[in-house]
């Protein structure tokens, strides 16, 4: 694993040991580290700061079918985001309300990213094949 990667690891492991003083990684060399252990404890030990999260979308075929489901489902998620203009009106939100906003929300970004994934891995199978 380690001789693929584009940083000098001796150097790397020396800047990681606990004993050594500016062992903090650069952006570069966390990038790296991230790429290779893809870690999903690292991953969310590095956004959870910032209050983000992190998602690795599993690759579906972006087909035709696949972006015409994520038009229903933006559709149908307008209808009910619209639906909510109470609760947006006085901005008094309702536990109920935010929970389904916020699963409404994720379905999509969840559905997008799947098929930006399958378009990018089509993509680069073409390219190798």
């Amino acid at each position: 694993l380690a001789f693929d990667m584009f940083m000098d690891v001796d150097a790397l492991q020396k800047n990681l040991h606990p004993s050594e003083e500016r062992r903090w990684p650069s952006p570069d060399e966390l990038e790296e580290i991230v790429r290779w252990t893809a870690d999903p404890r690292l991953l969310d030990a590095l956004v959870r700061p910032a209050g983000a999260v992190w998602y690795r979308p599993e690759p579906v075929p972006a087909t035709n079918e696949a972006l015409q489901a994520v038009a229903k489902l933006l559709e149908e998620s307008s209808e009910f985001v619209g639906s909510l203009h109470e609760g947006a009106a006085d901005n008094v939100w309702t536990a109920g309300e935010v929970v389904d906003l916020e699963q409404r929300g994720m379905d999509v970004i969840r559905q997008v990213l799947a098929i930006m994934a399958g378009a990018r891995q089509a993509m680069e199978d073409e390219a190798h094949g």
